[in-house]
């Protein structure tokens, strides 16, 4: 008998490892996540690496316990008791992190538009309070409404002062070329159709670039590919971005490795098609 309980200490522990595992991997996706989100992504991932690896790793475990203690998985039963039991277990604890990564993602959709809305009719509000002017203005650049990084206030930001734009937890900020940075409320999709028509590419996740604000590219140390950004540009410090360690250097904007060659290709591809080759360092 008190083999028995020792037994199922061991699988109460590798129960408490699967908890844990799948706890800091949601905080790992939650980092992962950026203009290309969805739901059928964020599922995909949890069943994939969240229900899995549990279910491999259990068994395994518990195989190489009775192994060491002499004793045959298959004459000892396992797979008739315990594993159902863990195999339920590892189901509903992914099924209730899933749920919950998947209703904050709904509400933090539902406070993106609720913020795109907003930010419309504030802008449409001043544009009606406006004056009408008497005399013919002259033609200005194309432009679009922003807010002020800090302050809620409305700013006209033309297109080709852009040179990167920066969407993260459900938020866009525009940095232009002279170290200004301003709040853009609008969607995912409404974002991804302004990048097309205007000419800024994805090239991670979190940033899309206008190509004259690409200095050069250059690999980093790991394998990853760096994206040397033109002096003046300055986003806000994160992960994936490498401060100048001069102040007259440029930021990067460091790309993974599983995804460099991939960046790397598509750059050289846009540069010849604008009839010029892309700048890269060794």
């Amino acid at each position: 008998m008190p083999q028995y309980w020792k037994a199922l200490g061991f699988t109460w522990a590798c129960a408490l490892v699967v908890m844990v595992y799948i706890r800091l991997n949601n905080r790992h996706f939650g980092k992962q996540y950026g203009i290309h989100d969805g739901v059928l992504k964020r599922l995909s991932k949890q069943w994939l690496w969240n229900f899995l690896p549990p279910v491999f790793f259990v068994p395994i475990a518990v195989t190489v316990y009775y192994a060491v203690n002499n004793t045959s998985i298959g004459e000892r039963g396992y797979f008739q008791n315990e594993f159902a039991f863990v195999f339920l277990g590892i189901f509903c604890l992914v099924l209730l992190y899933s749920s919950f990564d998947i209703l904050c993602f709904v509400v933090s959709e539902t406070e993106e538009r609720r913020a795109f809305e907003a930010f419309k009719a504030q802008v449409l509000s001043e544009q009606s309070a406006t004056p009408i002017p008497t005399a013919p203005v002259p033609e200005t650049a194309p432009a679009i409404q922003v807010q002020h990084y800090f302050r809620n206030e409305l700013h006209s930001l033309p297109f080709s002062q852009i040179a990167l734009i920066e969407h993260r937890n459900n938020k866009t900020t525009c940095y232009t070329y002279d170290s200004g940075k301003y709040r853009l409320p609008t969607t995912k999709e409404e974002l991804l159709r302004f990048s097309e028509a205007q000419g800024f590419h994805w090239f991670s996740p979190f940033y899309g670039f206008a190509l004259n604000a690409i200095a050069y590219l250059v690999s980093g140390g790991d394998g990853s590919l760096l994206i040397a950004l033109k002096s003046g540009i300055q986003p806000t410090l994160q992960k994936q971005v490498i401060p100048p360690k001069e102040e007259a250097q440029q930021f990067f904007i460091k790309i993974h490795k599983n995804k460099a060659h991939k960046v790397r290709n598509w750059y050289k591809e846009l540069m010849e098609k604008k009839g010029r080759p892309g700048s890269e360092r060794p």
